[in-house]
């Protein structure tokens, strides 16, 4: 009875996990506003990446041109990503209807080339991003 007894235990600790979790790094604040030519990017994505290899990148929703999310400590290579509709283009869905085509619209500069580069550090951080389709960022 009492090995049985053990094997819950041990299959609970397994499953639920055992330790107080304070291998994790810890996470700091992080917000603010992203526009691109002048307009508030209304809908996307941003990330904070680590360039050390096994660090797991933060990332966040962008939503009306403003974002907040929790991110590890340290210097980040910050990518942006957004997409729109382009008008007058369709592709078939899975049924056979129409969906609105969408492209990435935030150049690549600013995401798989990213030029961005922040420091997130032990407190609360701001960082706003004026972003050009024709010129350099910040």
């Amino acid at each position: 009875m009492l090995r049985i007894a053990s094997i819950g235990v041990l299959l609970t600790c397994f499953v639920l996990g055992c330790g107080s979790g304070s291998d994790a790094p810890p996470t700091f604040s992080v917000s603010g506003t992203i526009t691109f030519d002048g307009q508030p990017v209304k809908s996307g994505e941003i990330t904070f990446e680590s360039d050390e290899k096994g660090v797991a990148p933060d990332a966040g929703p962008i939503t009306d041109g403003k974002f907040s999310l929790k991110a590890k400590e340290g210097k980040k290579l910050v990518k942006i990503r957004a997409m729109r509709e382009v008008p007058g283009k369709a592709t078939k869905g899975a049924m056979g209807e129409d969906i609105s085509a969408k492209e990435q619209y935030i150049p690549a500069r600013y995401n798989e080339k990213t030029e961005l580069v922040e420091s997130v550090e032990a407190v609360s951080n701001s960082f706003d991003f004026t972003l050009k389709g024709d010129g350099a960022a910040k």
